[in-house]
């Protein structure tokens, strides 16, 4: 006699009843799991890959005062009083305006200043950069420098003087940026100290640049971009930088 035991073959139909519940399980934990983590995304962009989305900007208006005969730029700084139905009071409230002499200096405060519009989590289930699924764990927030939707694997934290100060109505000290724009930045940065004016043009023309705000702290000094220009020694990108853009020599 066989001492030994042999195991019964079971069922078909057994055997398809486990395979489903198997199944069933696995589905479940899934959802789960894409539920509180989300859903993972595309993280093989390379530095030089990186989406990009050009900046859309809340209202600014340029006119010239009859009483004072200066150049007035007035921008809306609270996306939530343009979007909402606040009264005209309400609304009011969020507004900033600078007097220059000039109508050129008005339109590049209007340029430079007026904040970026974000866009609404609700309808932006997925990290822009990564394109992974925002859940519980796996938070959205803003890019303050362009209004898109990142994760926190996507964020990059800048110095608050690194962006205009009616981008930063909670006068936080650090705020979050997209890679994206970081990237930019540094590549802004660097075609500036290399003299290159075609290069720099063009970074400037995706429409997420800063021209008026320093880089960041280096060795405690403070540089903008006219001051990158002129380590650059590129006249043509100085003239623009002062002459085009209007952009300060200094703080």
């Amino acid at each position: 006699n066989n001492r030994f035991y042999q195991p019964q073959q079971l069922p078909n139909q057994v055997l398809s009843n486990v395979s489903r519940s198997k199944e069933s399980m696995l589905r479940t934990t899934s959802y789960v799991m894409e539920k509180i983590f989300g859903r993972e995304g595309n993280n093989s962009t390379t530095d030089e890959g990186f989406p990009l989305m050009p900046r859309t900007f809340l209202p600014s208006c340029v006119y010239l005062s009859k009483t004072t005969g200066m150049w007035v730029t007035t921008l809306n700084t609270d996306q939530k009083a343009v979007d909402g139905d606040n009264n005209i009071m309400e609304s009011s409230k969020s507004l900033r305006a600078f007097s220059v002499p000039t109508k050129e200096q008005a339109e590049a405060i209007a340029r430079a200043w007026a904040p970026p519009s974000m866009m609404d989590f609700s309808d932006n289930p997925f990290c822009f950069i990564c394109k992974a699924q925002f859940a519980v764990f796996r938070r959205p927030c803003h890019c303050k420098n362009c209004g898109v939707c990142i994760c926190s694997g996507c964020t990059i934290q800048w110095p608050s003087k690194m962006i205009p100060d009616t981008y930063n109505i909670k006068k936080e000290s650090m705020i979050n940026v997209c890679k994206s724009c970081d990237w930019l930045c540094s590549a802004f940065r660097m075609s500036l100290l290399e003299g290159d004016h075609d290069h720099s043009i063009a970074i400037h023309v995706t429409g997420n640049v800063n021209l008026t705000n320093p880089f960041a702290n280096v060795k405690g000094e403070l540089f903008y971009p006219v001051h990158c220009a002129v380590l650059g020694g590129s006249l043509s990108l100085l003239k623009w930088l002062i002459d085009t853009q209007c952009c300060p020599l200094r703080s």
